[in-house]
């Protein structure tokens, strides 16, 4: 679902980007509402039950099925790039391949696109706060989920989207992303957006959007959600070696993403693991200056 309100206002130009880290199919009734609150009393989808207060003039709202595609095939593609070997960038060297990358489907083939994900991940974009909410805030029954964040503004208003610049803001993090991090993950804060990008086992994802009016400034908040949550402290980002060569039990090599693992996987081990978070909050965030100037994601 996509709604969109256009107004038509131009001021002189200014521009600033700030990094931090649906389509909405459904939204939760009475009794679904009440697992959230069970789960945390801030829960995201317990605690707001629609457009916050801070959003007074939301002019565009959700994320279109083209916008959905887009997104995931950029994840996929940057996802492949890494996992084939040809991403040279890198503090001290390329980034190595990957031998057990997922890839992120649609949600009628193996459930990439979540929509449980993507409503939680509206309704937070939906406050006009650029802010995480907390890992129980976002937490749902299959899993921990990691966040990425970004917001651009400017002071003149122009409508539409731009999850390229979104997305890239995130990936181009790989330059400083040193590939010594990978086999005993250490978590290094302003590169966090992409380590969870990149994360081999996260395999499904949920976004939303909102432009909204604040004070002088236009904003877009973008918010992606993730599952199972990557950038877990000790453990691995990745196995290194060619291309689907440990492709994950029940999983194949991809006939859309050579070099990525395709399939659904077994359900099971998503509750496997013992979380350890990064940071209090298992997300990734940026920088807010109260004068709008643009500052860089610190990830988590």
């Amino acid at each position: 679902m996509q709604t969109r309100f256009n107004q038509g206002s131009v001021g002189s130009l200014g521009v600033m980007a700030m990094i931090s880290f649906l389509v909405v199919a459904w939204g939760p009734g009475l009794s679904e509402q009440n697992h959230y609150c069970s789960i945390s009393k801030d829960h995201t989808l317990c605690k707001f039950q629609g457009v916050g207060p801070r959003c007074k003039q939301p002019m565009e709202l959700g994320i279109s099925s083209r916008e959905r595609q887009e997104i995931m095939s950029m994840h996929n593609s940057l996802r492949l790039m890494v996992a084939t070997g040809a991403e040279r960038r890198g503090r001290g060297g390329a980034q190595p391949m990957a031998s057990n990358m997922r890839q992120m489907l649609d949600n009628h083939l193996f459930q990439e696109w979540d929509d449980e994900l993507a409503l939680s991940a509206q309704r937070l974009a939906e406050q006009c706060k650029y802010n995480h909410d907390c890992l129980n805030c976002r937490k749902v029954d299959r899993f921990l989920t990691g966040q990425n964040l970004y917001q651009f503004s400017e002071n003149i208003e122009r409508s539409g989207s731009n999850w390229e610049q979104a997305i890239m803001a995130w990936y181009d993090e790989v330059a400083d992303w040193s590939p010594r991090h990978i086999d005993h993950f250490e978590f290094i804060k302003p590169l966090g957006h992409y380590t969870q990008m990149l994360w081999a086992d996260t395999y499904k994802m949920g976004c939303g959007y909102v432009y909204y009016k604040d004070g002088k400034w236009n904003r877009k908040l973008y918010v992606c959600n993730y599952g199972p949550a990557g950038n877990i402290i000790t453990t691995q980002m990745y196995k290194r070696g060619a291309p689907c060569s440990e492709c994950p039990e029940g999983t194949s090599c991809s006939n859309s993403y050579p070099g990525l693992c395709s399939g659904p996987g077994r359900p099971d081990l998503e509750h496997s693991f013992s979380f350890v978070s990064a940071d209090d909050d298992g997300s990734s965030s940026g920088g807010n200056d109260d004068n709008g100037s643009g500052s860089g994601g610190d990830g988590h």
